[in-house]
């Protein structure tokens, strides 16, 4: 299926916040600054007292900003995101990474009138002020992948893009008892289902800095 003839957003971009307003605006641009337009974010603000929201409300519709009081696990968090969006594809952007213009555009691309359930691409991993520390990319061919990513996990947390048919066909969603890899544990259930496209470029960066999930 193409951008054209799409009903609705084709992608739902999550974005899970929580007092990280620091680089929130970075994130959000580097969605608008994509090449490929047909896409909502979902803003799941989860208890933050910084200035997330009044980031959020500096967007256009094409941004929706939801808030819950109660603070909850990151896969609680990510599966009520999942609940507001409406994209045929989700992807999953965290408040402090980034992607590159032709993201969305490539992987598309790649994954139209295909039965892949997964799409992943290779990143940069950055320090908190951007400055480049590694560049990732996949080492496994795009098909059947479960097998693979036992012996050798490799997939980001950046560039991913989900097949929403696929999680609802099989019941597959995030465990809220998990409080670590909750990525993880999703991505492995999914792969069991189908095939994955892998995107042999560098398509985001991810920031690792003291303070963050990654670093402790």
């Amino acid at each position: 299926m193409t951008q054209q003839n799409s009903i609705g957003p084709f992608v739902s971009v999550i974005m899970n916040c929580y007092n990280g307003d620091k680089y929130l605006r970075e994130a959000i641009d580097s969605v608008y600054a994509q090449s490929y337009e047909n896409w909502e974010i979902i803003i799941f603000d989860n208890g933050s007292i910084d200035n997330t929201a009044q980031i959020a409300n500096l967007y256009d519709s094409k941004l929706k900003y939801h808030y819950y009081e109660k603070k909850v696990t990151l896969a609680e968090a990510r599966q009520m995101a999942f609940s507001y969006s409406k994209g045929e594809w989700l992807a999953i952007l965290d408040q402090d990474d980034l992607w590159y213009p032709e993201k969305l555009m490539i992987q598309i691309n790649a994954i139209k009138n295909s039965d892949y359930i997964l799409c992943y691409a290779g990143i940069h991993e950055i320090d908190a002020t951007g400055k480049l520390i590694r560049e990732n990319l996949p080492r496994y061919k795009s098909g059947e992948m479960f097998e693979k990513q036992l012996f050798q996990w490799e997939i980001n947390n950046v560039t991913p893009l989900i097949n929403s048919k696929a999680l609802k066909e099989h019941n597959i969603s995030y465990e809220p008892s998990i409080t670590g890899l909750e990525a993880y544990n999703l991505y492995m259930k999914l792969m069991l289902k189908g095939k994955v496209c892998t995107i042999q470029s560098v398509l985001g960066a991810w920031r690792i800095y003291p303070g963050t999930a990654t670093d402790k």
